[in-house]
């Protein structure tokens, strides 16, 4: 009978252990889980302070620029970029330059995507998170887009056109909660290009 009691207990303390292992391991995903919705909140809400409005600039023909601290500007590809950095502030609010005063100031390529933005380009089936200055890493499932950004994550999808692909550079996939990198809460274009 004692046996019987000894191997009882061993077995409860087995279990016991077992289940305060498998507890740990969830609420450690689970607070990781929270950071990276907290980060992702962070770039929903981001709004640029009043000094970035006024460096970007529209020509006559509404091409946009960001004038850089290298004193370049820097073309936005296409209203989605724009959008990721400024959300959806009225262009018609930008300052016009004529072609002439824009001319003056040489072109130092283009602005990428703002850190954090989730993009796509239409002949890629991978959906990108872009990381910094046109770093980007792929999801490799939709279940993790649909844990971190919920169900309708495909609002949350900016589009790309295949020319400026190249542009990015792709790194390691996005296989796990673990593997989701730091998404800065607070940045703007002159620090994304290592500018300040």
């Amino acid at each position: 009978m004692k046996k019987i009691y000894l191997i009882l207990l061993g077995i409860i303390v087995i279990w016991a252990l077992i289940l305060g292992i498998l507890t740990w391991q969830k609420n450690k995903q689970d607070k990781l889980l929270a950071r990276i919705k907290t980060q992702v909140q962070n770039y929903q809400n981001y709004k640029p302070d009043n000094k970035e409005y006024h460096k970007v600039k529209r020509s006559e023909s509404n091409d946009l620029y960001y004038y850089a601290a290298d004193n370049k500007r820097y073309v936005f590809p296409s209203i989605e970029v724009y959008r990721s950095w400024y959300g959806d502030f009225i262009i018609d609010n930008l300052k016009i330059e004529n072609l002439e005063t824009l001319y003056q100031t040489p072109l130092g390529g283009n602005v990428t995507f703002r850190p954090g933005t989730l993009m796509q380009t239409p002949t890629d089936p991978h959906i990108y998170l872009v990381i910094k200055n046109g770093a980007i890493r792929p999801f490799i499932n939709e279940e993790l887009l649909i844990q971190i950004y919920g169900a309708d994550w495909k609002k949350s999808v900016y589009n790309l056109e295949n020319y400026y692909f190249t542009q990015y550079k792709a790194g390691e996939a996005i296989k796990s909660l673990k593997d989701f990198p730091e998404i800065p809460s607070q940045i703007n274009i002159n620090q994304d290009k290592g500018l300040e």
